[in-house]
């Protein structure tokens, strides 16, 4: 079962927009786990991360920069291993990030 709250923080930042983001991560996760939503009110965009077993939202920042929170579903270990493969997936298009994970320990 997916937490509550957040169990994750990050930040990415995504000079060239979301679309390379949401390209590179749909080949991972399916196009239909990543999507890109745009603000009625302001017009900023943010990327959306829904599979089985996590979710994320992004915020937009300045500058490009967006914070990227989200839950993984599991133990240590397996959060551990989506986010390496999350990371692995924004290196492999040169977007700069970072992620922290927050557990009850």
């Amino acid at each position: 079962m997916i937490p509550d709250s957040n169990n994750i923080y990050g930040q990415i930042e995504a000079p060239n927009g979301l679309e390379p983001i949401r390209f590179a991560l749909a080949s991972w996760l399916g196009s239909s786990a990543v999507s890109i939503y745009k603000s009625s009110y302001d017009g900023s965009e943010s990327i959306r991360l829904r599979t089985t077993r996590a979710e994320f939202d992004s915020t937009p920042l300045k500058n490009g920069s967006h914070l990227l929170n989200g839950c993984v579903e599991g133990n240590l270990t397996t959060i551990e291993s989506f986010i390496a493969n999350l990371s692995q997936h924004l290196q492999s298009i040169e977007i700069k990030h970072s992620f922290e994970i927050h557990d009850d320990n």
